[in-house]
């Protein structure tokens, strides 16, 4: 399996949950409906969710697998306040503007080597 949600982190704030998503490899369809699943079990008892995506080897997506992603993007477009993406900043940059249409959340990146900085940003209170 390429996506895997490695459990929730509960912070006070806006969205007390933070859902931790480690990424690597080529995501597959199946992937994502495993995801959506889990995500929609965390929304039974929250109103938004918070999500920190660790990519680790990520090599994008397989086919069909992007256009789910689109799909779940649009589908729960205001559930998600804030979107965490740490890796290496071969995809910063397209991880966060991809997302960026889809989504009424804050969407930021951070490198490996800032992850205590990203951390600090996903349970922050304050808009930042």
């Amino acid at each position: 399996m390429a996506l895997q949600c490695k459990g929730l982190q509960i912070y006070d704030g806006p969205s007390s949950v933070v859902m931790e998503i480690w990424i690597s490899g080529k995501l597959t369809r199946e992937d994502y409906e495993n995801f959506e699943s889990e995500f929609e079990r965390v929304l039974l008892t929250q109103e938004r969710v918070r999500f920190k995506i660790m990519l680790h080897e990520f090599n994008g997506w397989k086919e069909n697998a992007l256009w789910k992603h689109v799909k779940f993007n649009s589908k729960h477009f205001t559930e998600v306040d804030r979107i965490c993406i740490v890796g290496k900043a071969r995809w910063a940059g397209a991880m966060t503007l991809f997302h960026k249409p889809f989504t009424q959340a804050m969407v930021r990146y951070f490198d490996f080597a800032a992850a205590q900085e990203a951390d600090r940003w996903i349970a922050a209170t304050q808009e930042s």
